[in-house]
């Protein structure tokens, strides 16, 4: 009997009426977490047919929009058959915007087609309807060319809810009997606090990893509590590295340089960073989405290389790299790109497809191309001027009257550099009186200052070095010894006068750092005084600023005036801006009607002065083009490093955005000036103005001076020819 006491109280005791509240609140508890979970499974399952419905829909319409426009019913039939081939569409029907049906696939389309269902009212347990009805309208722009009628199957999402809600049952009634149970073993303390749990429970659950759990106690309950924080510690620790893993993703996909692709195993592309649009012009959605690929915008010529080298490398599974083919570029022309991949493995070491890598190559390909051809040129021409000067030891004759023609100072010495001849340029060069006079004459006699010059003679070469002296009169003149092995120890002295050529040279190289329309600084000179702000600017701890600006309401002037207009209000802004900057700060045009001032040295206010400045001196000028006076304005951006950028490029980006920021800013009348912060999107530029920036763009041509460097640059050409 004592034992039964233990187990079941008396009626009236209070053991007993907390037990009784304990059971009520139990079936009261589980009955709320079960309605919750079957809630909760509803609702998972209403936002998975949500998802599919949006993806299908963005999917369908962007395979399906232009056919519809065109009125293309083979394409169209053609991705309804795959649609409906994939499993989870059951039909989808096409109609023109009279509401007649111009493709289906897998509907009769004799019978009518259900109506649009509606998700919050969608039977999932009740009904057999198994197929979401959905009707999308097809618009371009603001016109609906059409509608699109499709059946998505949702039985696998209504069959995997029906099993979920009985498992919850068989759950909820396996804890209601096994609280009933253990009613009669707990104490009513232990019940505010396990409900206090498992509220906690629920919050982390939900999504709420930082859920306040109950305080610790001296029973069981404590130990119960200390793995509950235990698991939300290792919780939250664990989101915060998964956090931390996507931020690490996004910047080395979204920032790389390279435009990096993941081809998966059956040789579709799978994935694309965001580099895409910066080397083809396209984003990495339309990349995705693009009929054939990377292949599809490929050169036909490349293409059946492509082809093989990515397919046996995914046969081989080896990796590859310096790959270059043509692809066609968003704007239309074709550029180079150089490809490295890679197989990629997951962790269990599975296949998982091939990784490129591609570069941009068109200006290293061109100017590889065009050193080849000038390398091929100079042997050429030295073969043919060996050639020349053996047959000029034969025939002295013929060699006087063709030296006599030449443009440089030919002197053949003896052994013991004596003249054996000069043609008529050498004797003008030096103003010597006649060819005869010098005959025999000790060369350094004639030319003391070159001969004290004479380089070293290299025995491995068989010449020396071509060597320069620049002479009182302002003459530059070089001279070269080539021996002559024909005629025993005799060699042979060439004198060129390259005055004009050097005086070409500079001018070429003024011509390069300077725009041609407006005279102040290009492109060209504006990335390399950055540079050299930049670095000075880091070295010596001091600030810089930069600004760029464009006109306000530009194209106006351009559409309406013609081109010739736009030049004279670019010319004339240039020189009214160039007078109220200082000398050694850097104004260069960009391009277009844009424009970029450094400002080494400078503090934001120093910025902000130069800023307002500008500012008012553009909004002042008049400007008269076919008896209408017309006004611009400036939308200035201000960056300074290292308040707004670590380095060059990031100060750059800085200002872009600041000055588009500013336009956002400008009236009628007025332009307007940001200074940078650093909670603008740097990518507002592209966001607001996706094509304005590239159609506005109308580069000047420019002489170049790359023939001065060893190495000509095409790319170059294309910048300043455009």
């Amino acid at each position: 009997m004592r034992i039964f006491a233990l187990h079941f109280p008396r009626l009236s005791s209070l053991r007993f009426r907390l037990t009784g509240l304990g059971l009520v609140l139990s079936m009261l508890i589980v009955g709320a977490m079960s309605y919750v979970m079957v809630s909760a499974l509803h609702g998972a399952a209403q936002r998975d047919v949500a998802n599919r419905i949006e993806t299908m829909d963005t999917l369908m319409v962007s395979l399906l929009l232009d056919h519809v426009v065109s009125n293309d019913l083979n394409d169209i039939y053609n991705h309804l058959e795959r649609f409906t081939g994939q499993g989870n569409v059951a039909y989808v029907a096409v109609r023109n915007v009279a509401g007649e049906v111009m493709a289906t696939s897998a509907w009769n389309p004799i019978t009518p087609y259900p109506a649009a269902d509606n998700l919050t009212r969608f039977p999932f347990f009740i009904s057999d309807q198994n197929v979401f009805t959905q009707v999308l309208p097809l618009r371009r722009g603001d016109e609906q060319v059409g509608d699109l009628i499709y059946g998505l199957s949702v039985a696998d999402t209504k069959a995997s809810l029906r099993q979920a809600v009985w498992y919850c049952a068989w759950v909820a009634l396996a804890s209601l009997g096994l609280l009933i149970g253990l009613q009669f073993f707990i104490g009513s303390w232990l019940l505010t606090p396990l409900d206090k749990l498992g509220k906690a429970a629920r919050s982390i659950a939900d999504g709420d990893y930082h859920a306040t759990l109950p305080a610790p106690s001296t029973d069981e309950m404590s130990e119960l509590t200390q793995h509950f924080s235990n698991m939300q510690t290792a919780l939250n620790a664990r989101m915060a590295e998964v956090h931390e893993q996507q931020n690490m993703l996004h910047a080395v996909s979204d920032y790389a340089y390279a435009w990096e692709l993941w081809i998966n195993p059956s040789g579709q592309l799978y994935w694309s960073n965001a580099a895409a649009e910066r080397v083809v012009g396209y984003t990495r959605e339309e990349c995705l989405i693009l009929i054939g690929g990377l292949t599809g915008l490929t050169h036909p010529d490349d293409q059946p290389r492509l082809l093989r080298s990515l397919s046996h490398a995914a046969e081989t599974r080896t990796a590859g790299e310096g790959f270059e083919f043509r692809v066609r570029h968003r704007r239309g022309d074709w550029i180079w790109l150089t490809a490295n991949w890679h197989p990629i493995y997951s962790i269990d070491h599975d296949y998982q497809g091939m990784r490129l890598s591609l570069l941009d190559c068109t200006q290293q390909r061109y100017s590889r191309e065009a050193l080849n051809q000038a390398f091929d040129d100079l042997q050429e021409m030295q073969v043919t001027d060996e050639q020349h000067l053996r047959e000029t030891v034969r025939e002295r004759a013929r060699l006087s009257a063709l030296l006599s023609a030449l443009s440089i100072g030919i002197v053949l010495v003896d052994e013991h550099d004596k003249v054996v001849y000069a043609n008529s340029m050498f004797i003008n060069m030096w103003g010597l009186s006649s060819e005869a006079a010098i005959i025999g004459v000790y060369l350094p006699d004639l030319v003391p200052r070159i001969f004290n010059l004479r380089p070293t003679f290299s025995e491995e070469q068989g010449e020396t070095a071509v060597s320069e002296c620049h002479l009182d009169d302002g003459r530059v003149v070089t001279f070269q010894q080539v021996p002559i092995p024909d005629l025993d120890h005799d060699s042979l002295w060439i004198f060129a006068d390259v005055t004009a050529e050097r005086a070409t040279a500079e001018q070429l190289m003024f011509l390069a750092e300077r725009d041609t329309l407006t005279g102040v600084y290009n492109r060209r000179r504006f990335q390399s005084d950055l540079d050299k702000n930049v670095k000075r600017a880091v070295r010596r701890e001091q600030p810089m600023a930069l600004l760029m600006f464009d006109l306000n309401d530009f194209k106006i002037i351009n559409d309406m005036h013609g081109h010739a207009a736009g030049d004279q209000v670019l010319i004339d802004i240039a020189r009214a801006v160039s007078k109220t900057i200082r000398t050694n700060e850097v104004f260069c045009r960009l391009g277009g009607d844009e424009f970029a001032i450094l400002l080494p040295e400078a503090s934001t206010y120093d910025a902000t002065m130069l800023a307002k400045r500008i500012e008012a001196i553009i909004t002042e000028l008049r400007f008269e083009f076919d008896g209408c006076e017309r006004r611009t304005s400036a939308s200035i951006g201000i960056a300074v490093y290292p308040n707004h950028a670590e380095n060059a490029d990031t100060l750059v980006h800085a200002a872009d955005t600041a000055m588009y920021e500013a336009k956002k800013l400008k009236t009628d009348k007025r332009g307007s000036w940001v200074v940078f912060d650093a909670t603008m999107d740097l990518t507002a530029r592209h966001a607001l103005h996706p094509t304005q920036y590239v159609n506005e763009q109308r580069l000047e041509p420019t002489v170049i001076a790359d023939a001065l460097h060893d190495t000509f640059q095409p790319a170059d050409i294309d910048e300043l020819f455009g």
